[in-house]
C-alpha cells in the first residue's frame, strides 16, 4: 500500500498550502505556490504557455509574500494572523479540487470495467452509489486506525 499511497501523499503535500499551525514556519509553505499553483492550471486544462508564465508570476509574488510574513513572525509569540485564515480556505478549496479530481478518476476507471467488463450501466451506477456511500467512513477508519484510535 505504501507504493501506491507514497506518491499520492506526496503531491498533496506539494499542492496543498500547509493549513495547520505549526507548519506555518515551515519552508514548504513558501515553495508551496509554485506546484500549487501549476497543479490548478493542470486541474482546469489551462496549461498552456500564457497560463503557466502568469501563473509562475503569481506564485513568485505569493512566495515572496509568505516569506516576509514568516520572517516577521519568527521568534514572536503573536496569534495567528488573520491573513492566515485566507490561507486555511484556500487549503479547503485545493482539498475539494483534489476530491474532485479524484473522483472523475474513480468514475473514469469504473467506466473502463463497465466497457471492458461488459456490465450494465444499472449495475455501475449502483456501484458508484456503494462506493460514494461507504468510502468515507472507510477512511475515516484508516485515518483514525494510523493515529492509532481505531
Amino acid at each position: 500500500m505504501f507504493i501506491l499511497e507514497y506518491p499520492l501523499d506526496w503531491l498533496r503535500k506539494i499542492t496543498m498550502p500547509p493549513c495547520d499551525q505549526e507548519n506555518f514556519d515551515n519552508i514548504l509553505f513558501i515553495i508551496w505556490p509554485f506546484p500549487g499553483i501549476l497543479f490548478t492550471l493542470w486541474a482546469f486544462n489551462l496549461m498552456d504557455p500564457t497560463n503557466v508564465w502568469i501563473g509562475f508570476g503569481i506564485a513568485f509574488v505569493l512566495s515572496y509574500f509568505f516569506y516576509i510574513l514568516m520572517k516577521d513572525l519568527q521568534g514572536k509569540e503573536v496569534p495567528e494572523p488573520g491573513i492566515f485564515l485566507y490561507v486555511v480556505i484556500l487549503g479547503m478549496i485545493y482539498g475539494l479540487l483534489w476530491t474532485y479530481i479524484i473522483s472523475t478518476l474513480l468514475i473514469d476507471l469504473l467506466e473502463v470495467f463497465s466497457i471492458v467488463l461488459q456490465l450494465d450501466s444499472t449495475f455501475m451506477g449502483f456501484t458508484v452509489l456503494g462506493i460514494g456511500n461507504s468510502l468515507p467512513y472507510a477512511l475515516t477508519t484508516v485515518a483514525l486506525a494510523k493515529k492509532g484510535f481505531a
